[in-house]
């Protein structure tokens, strides 16, 4: 490249819109996308040197911006997708899958667009497979992404992580969001689109969350039934074995399951209360919201650990979302009540 091109791709790539990925809602991106569509017409013969032979191709900003600038009709891009993709590149976890970037006879880019501005919102370069299609197929749009996406469930299966694999991969799920203190009482916040090789690292890392979905669909299937969530039993579970141990969990799960007196619930006992309020909620036309089950459960247990009686459970709206305690802080409540 000769400093006189240097210097006009440099003039182009000042004219890009550019966006917070983080911080920017659905208003804001439709806004971007249609500033993007008026930079491809305005800078359209910035592509007119663009080639892209078949093969593996390392992809850099200028690169993405002709693809961009190139790509034909294709349906409005999707902002949780190109989070998702730029999260993934920002990690160095975009690998070569040879999913291919795809130019139809005409040379424009028929699937691309998603990857394309990732890049082109990262700046990061990244090697992809293009594939150039030797004929005219009409309404080539209309043939794309029509495959099922595999389901976090469905990774962990394939992983060998058996019939737990459902239950698992959302009790993934709502731990990362629980680490990442996205619920508060009044409500949860999202992490956007989780890839499923996030989750299938995730519990590569911390393997006694596998321990905690077996527990609750085995010997600890009554307590399971009495929290009726799933992954919010995997979730108290694995915070409990990372807290203490395995014969914590037990015996916290044990009474949970088994049949407490309404006499237990009236004196304070914490699990009975737990037992009385989830059944309320079962049979309430306004159910809690999952993560506040979770601060229900989380809130017994740490009353059940420092044997300290409670009248009810429940998550004022300034309280910070509910940690389990563990032995230092239960040692330390011991301390304080001498």
């Amino acid at each position: 490249m000769t400093a006189s091109q240097a210097a006009d791709t440099a003039s182009v790539l000042a004219l890009l819109p550019t966006i917070d990925l983080e911080t920017t809602n659905s208003t804001g991106w439709q806004s971007y996308i249609e500033a993007m569509k008026v930079f491809a017409k305005d800078n359209e013969s910035f592509a007119d040197d663009f080639v892209h032979p078949d093969g593996w191709t390392d992809v850099d900003k200028v690169w993405a911006v002709k693809a961009w600038i190139k790509n034909a009709a294709n349906r409005d891009p999707s902002l949780a997708n190109v989070k998702y993709l730029a999260q993934q590149m920002e990690l160095g976890d975009f690998q070569e899958t040879g999913i291919p970037l795809i130019f139809d006879a005409h040379k424009n880019g028929v699937d691309l667009q998603h990857r394309m501005l990732a890049q082109i919102i990262t700046g990061l370069t990244v090697t992809h497979y293009v594939v150039n299609l030797r004929k005219d197929v009409p309404s080539i749009f209309a043939y794309y992404d029509q495959g099922k996406p595999r389901t976090h469930a469905e990774i962990l299966k394939v992983a060998g992580y058996g019939e737990i694999s459902g239950n698992l991969a959302s009790a993934i799920k709502m731990q990362m969001h629980y680490e990442a203190d996205c619920y508060s009482a009044t409500k949860a916040k999202s992490l956007g689109k989780i890839a499923p090789k996030m989750v299938l690292d995730y519990i590569i890392a911390n393997p006694q969350i596998r321990i905690a979905a077996n527990l609750m669909a085995g010997e600890h299937r009554a307590a399971r039934t009495v929290i009726a969530k799933p992954d919010v039993a995997v979730v108290v579970c694995f915070e409990i074995l990372k807290a203490h141990d395995e014969s914590v969990a037990d015996e916290f799960f044990e009474e949970v399951g088994s049949e407490q007196r309404e006499a237990a619930a009236r004196a304070g006992e914490p699990v009975a209360v737990l037992q009385a309020e989830l059944e309320a909620d079962l049979n309430s036309r306004d159910p809690m919201a999952r993560h506040n089950v979770l601060a229900l459960v989380i809130k017994a247990f740490n009353a059940w650990i420092k044997q300290e009686p409670v009248k009810k459970l429940a998550l004022r709206v300034n309280e910070p979302f509910p940690r389990v305690w563990g032995k230092v802080e239960v040692m330390a409540a011991a301390k304080a009540a001498e």
